[in-house]
């Protein structure tokens, strides 16, 4: 059975993740949560299950930070049973039936929402907004321990073994 959890990457809570949230929470086998920065918390990470937030202890730059608390939210997710994981902006057009469909279908590792998209509605129709990526569980888990093993990320931080490799 695909189930999918979605990563909505946020700088704040708004109107627009609430609708988010009613709109991607109606779904059988599809989960959501909301990822953003606040550095007043006291731990490195925290999970508010009740608002579908997960907080990470950051100053949001948006460059090292988009990365930083996508992989520190696995955290939460990499032993449960997802077979796919959307990461994308708050602000992406996501018709979640067609996603569905296409991961339930698909054997690619990787996808972005926009080849989803022209996949399942062909090259004639643009994309309507947003940027996302869809991976398979078993992808989306070894990018979570290429970082984790390899202490690419300590105390939130990006370390400067990692940064040489991707300025």
């Amino acid at each position: 059975m695909t189930k999918i959890l979605i990563l909505f990457k946020l700088r704040k809570p708004n109107v627009l993740s609430k609708l988010v949230e009613q709109y991607a929470n109606k779904y059988e086998n599809v989960d959501s949560y909301f990822v953003m920065c606040d550095p007043t918390i006291n731990e490195n990470i925290e999970l508010i299950k009740e608002d579908k937030l997960i907080k990470v202890k950051l100053i949001d730059n948006n460059k090292e930070t988009l990365l930083i608390k996508i992989i520190e939210a696995f955290t939460f997710f990499k032993d449960l049973e997802y077979t796919h994981v959307l990461i994308t902006n708050i602000s992406t057009f996501i018709n979640i039936p067609a996603l569905y469909n296409e991961a339930k279908n698909s054997n690619s590792k990787c996808m972005s929402t926009d080849n989803v998209y022209r996949k399942i509605h062909g090259n004639k129709i643009q994309c309507p907004a947003g940027a996302g990526c869809l991976f398979d569980i078993n992808t989306m888990k070894k990018l979570y321990y290429f970082f984790k093993n390899n202490n690419y990320i300590i105390n939130n931080k990006l370390t400067k073994n990692l940064q040489k490799h991707i300025r």
